[in-house]
Order: structure tokens, then C-alpha cells, then sequence
């Protein structure tokens, strides 16, 4: 079951507030481990994602082929 955003706010002040987890559990109507759960959250925004980055550049092993191909170009009109 998901606790909807408002649950959640009411969770994290009346637990700024001094309020007892079982006290907050009992008001909210939602388990004591929910509670803990939200209460003991330091940052509730999901993970920014990452790019991941490439291991090995696409051309490793052809770097010398690509060197003497444009070399080769240089005099060409």
C-alpha cells in the first residue's frame, strides 16, 4: 500500500515535533513501521539518474587505420 504525500508530511513534522513514533501511528491510522519508515528518511527525492559512461572509446584498436587514412587524405585535392 502506498502512503499518500500528505500522510507523509504529517509523519515527518509531528516526528520534528517530538511526538511518539506509536502516538503518530495511532493518528495516522498506519503501522508503527511506516512510521519509522518516512520518519527516518533523510531525503525523499528519488536518485538523479546518472549517464552511465562508455569503458573504451569506440575506435581503441583502430586508432592507427584512422591516422593513416586522414594522413593518406592531407594531399588529396
Amino acid at each position: 500500500m502506498t502512503v499518500p504525500l500528505d500522510t507523509v508530511n504529517d509523519i515527518r513534522s509531528m516526528d520534528a515535533a517530538g511526538r511518539s513514533r506509536s502516538e503518530i501511528a495511532r493518528v495516522l491510522h498506519v503501522s508503527r513501521n511506516t512510521v519509522a519508515k518516512y520518519a527516518d528518511m533523510e531525503d525523499m527525492s528519488p536518485a538523479a539518474p546518472m549517464p552511465q559512461r562508455r569503458g573504451r572509446p569506440a575506435l581503441e584498436g583502430n586508432e592507427e587505420w584512422v591516422i593513416g587514412v586522414l594522413e593518406a587524405d592531407l594531399g588529396a585535392p
